[in-house]
C-alpha cells in the first residue's frame, strides 16, 4: 500500500529546508511518495519578522542552526529586511506544478531563501 506524506510548507520559514532531507531519506526505497503544499504563514497585509529583530536571531540561535547543523544543511538568516510575503512564489510554484517541474522550483526557492537572497 501506497503512503503519501501531505506536507505544509513556506519558503521563508526555518524549518522548511533543513526538513527537505529527511522526509526523501525516510521514503527512499518505500512504495511513498511527498506531496509538499505550499503555505502561507504570513499572508499580505500581515507584517513579517525583521532579520536584526530579537524575535528572528534568538529563534535561529536557539532551533535553526542546531537542527541545521544536526541534519547537515548549511543555513543562514537571510538579511533581508522585513522577511518578504511569498505571495509570488507560491504562484511561481502553481505555475512550475501546471508544467511538472513543481519539485525543481520548490528546491530553488527554499535555496534561494536560506542562502540569503529573497524568493519573492
Amino acid at each position: 500500500m501506497a503512503v503519501r506524506l501531505k506536507v505544509r510548507s513556506g519558503y521563508v520559514r526555518l524549518f522548511c529546508l533543513p526538513a527537505k532531507q529527511p522526509l526523501a531519506e525516510a521514503t527512499a526505497g518505500h512504495d511513498a511518495a511527498v506531496e509538499w503544499m505550499p503555505f502561507e504563514l504570513r499572508p499580505e497585509p500581515t507584517p513579517t519578522p525583521r532579520p536584526e529583530g530579537d524575535y528572528l536571531r534568538d529563534v535561529w540561535s536557539r532551533a535553526a542552526y542546531l537542527m541545521a547543523r544536526t541534519m547537515g544543511v548549511a543555513i543562514r538568516l537571510p538579511d533581508v529586511s522585513p522577511q518578504p510575503c511569498t505571495r509570488l512564489a507560491f504562484e511561481s510554484y502553481r505555475f512550475a506544478e501546471e508544467h511538472h517541474l513543481s519539485d525543481a522550483c520548490k528546491d530553488r526557492m527554499l535555496r534561494a531563501f536560506h542562502d540569503g537572497g529573497s524568493p519573492a
